[in-house]
């Protein structure tokens, strides 16, 4: 081979090296990038690329005028530790029956389910003492005279508008074309015919606030995907919670897709990490506002849902260590709770 060959043939190989280098480390970053994507809704996602996923489209639907009927039942066992070791303890268990269904069409992205609190079944045990209700026994009258009741029942019989946002993030409440929960807020705020006690009016407002309303009645909890997901990718998303008149916020919840075949979609979220929302509340025994001051503990929240998009259940699993500052008294609070959501019907109305 000639010299003058020789030199442009290396030369050509010189420029092929150099190009294929540069694909290799463009890639690398397209790679590193699409491993620390963050989507609209703030979610991080974690991504495994050394292998291929079939991808879900994780959605719930509300047909229009088709009703979903649920039943959810809570059971809580608490426990509070003043600083001279005075020990509290009670254990409630609590069922709420509620409908829910779609009035109208998905409008700008946003979806409304007219929601009603049809009854409740309610028993508290603290030490031998025991109290059992049911509203839909006529023999039996309610315990208003247990302040734990007082609270708990603020809510049945209630009608409002729940409002999804784009991204299925809980929403705001809005009074339904038969509603009272706005109407009933009034009335609890108004200067003359209100509520005087300032510590009851707290526990009435917070029983009828958005987060509350929304947490008693929103199985999603914030965890549904934007874009179709795998079965190998891990989601960090924040859940809000109201649990015991308190609003707290799990902002690092792990999500993922663990069960995805023809007959249901399971999502399941972990949590280890909470942020007080509210600094100022009120806590069992104490007549006066006290400080919120911090809270440790795990939970998890399963949903159930179908590929059509029926959602059909969900479960929470709590356990907290919370505490309360009242001057110079400290208060320790520990919650478990387990909650369970589960359909129990659905009809066309």
């Amino acid at each position: 081979m000639l010299p003058g060959v020789c030199l442009i043939f290396f030369k050509v190989i010189k420029m092929k090296i150099r190009s294929i280098f540069f694909i290799f480390l463009l890639t690398i970053a397209n790679l590193s990038l699409l491993h620390s994507q963050t989507n609209m809704k703030g979610e991080k996602e974690s991504v495994d690329t050394s292998k291929q996923y079939t991808k879900y489209i994780v959605r719930p639907k509300y047909p229009i005028n088709l009703a979903f009927h649920y039943m959810y039942t809570d059971n809580t066992k608490f426990e509070q530790i003043l600083s001279d070791s005075t020990i509290r303890q009670f254990e409630r268990n609590i069922i709420y029956y509620f409908t829910l269904y779609s009035p109208g069409n998905i409008k700008d992205g946003f979806t409304t389910l007219r929601v009603s609190i049809d009854s409740l079944e309610y028993t508290y045990k603290s030490g031998i003492d025991s109290i059992y209700y049911n509203s839909q026994s006529d023999s039996l009258l309610p315990p208003f005279n247990i302040k734990d009741f007082d609270i708990s029942s603020v809510i049945l019989g209630k009608n409002f508008d729940f409002i999804y946002s784009p991204y299925w993030d809980i929403g705001k409440i809005e009074e339904s074309g038969e509603g009272n929960v706005i109407e009933k807020r009034r009335f609890i705020n108004d200067p003359v015919m209100g509520i005087d006690d300032p510590y009851r009016k707290y526990l009435w407002n917070f029983q009828l606030s958005d987060e509350n309303l929304g947490y008693t009645v929103d199985l999603l909890k914030g965890i549904i995907p934007i874009h179709s997901i795998d079965t190998n990718m891990v989601r960090i998303v924040p859940i809000r919670f109201a649990v015991e008149n308190l609003s707290f916020l799990a902002d690092s919840a792990k999500v993922k897709l663990i069960t995805a075949n023809s007959n249901k979609y399971v999502l399941r979220a972990d949590f280890n990490h909470f942020v007080p929302l509210k600094k100022e509340v009120v806590i069992p025994e104490f007549l006066t506002f006290v400080n919120f001051e911090g809270i440790t503990g795990d939970g998890s929240y399963i949903l159930t849902l179908t590929p059509q998009g029926r959602v059909d259940s969900g479960e929470l699993k709590l356990k907290l260590n919370l505490q309360f500052r009242d001057r110079k008294e400290i208060i320790n609070e520990k919650i478990e709770k387990h909650s369970i959501w589960q359909l129990l019907d659905n009809y066309k109305i």
